[in-house]
């Protein structure tokens, strides 16, 4: 039973998965004071305690002399742990929609930025790499802004039971988009993007083999 607990524990709830995220994201978080963590993660203070504790059952987070000298033990193991939930667990909840367009070549002459949005999946990765031909678009996006980017993009919604050729997925962001790129956690040149987290989990989640090879060069250059 403790296994099992061990393994269905607040870390990996949707909510908790926020807090991993911003330790995937910048590993210094994990010493910082939980109020600091929460408004890093966009969580309640009370969430913060639960998930460390939760990661160091799993073995993800060592306890040094003190609070300020924990460390991650696996980051690998817990990016891979993160990215296998990300999509049932945290990505779901946030989807907004599946929109379509005739024009593959749609998202050339968007400028993201003007809609606050940030491209992440096939997209975010030819601009990271300069390898993939994007065919299937994501992109994260605050819902108020995204009438503007429909109409300025020329997308449509897909049907229910549409297989389009292209497909565009608009999400919600989970993480403040106008704190990226603060305290160095990101690289500057990616301005634009999704985080490399976010778009390799993208890119994992599809299971396409050119995809799973971007994401590979992104986890090797990117994620650190």
């Amino acid at each position: 039973i403790t296994e099992q607990k061990t393994k269905t524990g607040k870390a990996f709830q949707p909510t908790g998965m926020k807090v991993v995220f911003a330790f995937l994201r910048n590993k210094a978080l994990i010493n910082a004071p939980y109020r600091e963590i929460a408004n890093q993660a966009q969580v309640a203070l009370g969430t913060v305690g639960g998930v460390i504790d939760d990661l160091m059952a799993q073995g993800f987070i060592l306890d040094g002399l003190n609070k300020k000298q924990r460390k991650l033990a696996d980051f690998d193991g817990l990016l891979d742990k993160w990215v296998e939930a990300y999509p049932y667990k945290l990505k779901e909840k946030y989807t907004i929609g599946r929109f379509t367009t005739d024009d593959s070549f749609w998202w050339k002459g968007i400028n993201a930025e003007k809609f606050n949005a940030l491209w992440g999946g096939e997209i975010a990765a030819a601009k990271m790499t300069d390898y993939l031909n994007p065919k299937h678009a994501t992109v994260y996006i605050k819902k108020e802004n995204m009438r503007d980017f429909l109409k300025v993009a020329r997308l449509r919604k897909a049907e229910p039971h549409e297989r389009p050729n292209t497909h565009i997925d608009l999400i919600e962001p989970f993480w403040n988009i106008k704190a990226q790129g603060e305290n160095n956690i990101e690289i500057n040149e990616w301005v634009g993007l999704a985080p490399p987290i976010i778009t390799y989990a993208d890119l994992i989640e599809t299971g396409d083999a050119r995809n799973l090879d971007a994401a590979k060069r992104i986890r090797e250059n990117d994620i650190r």
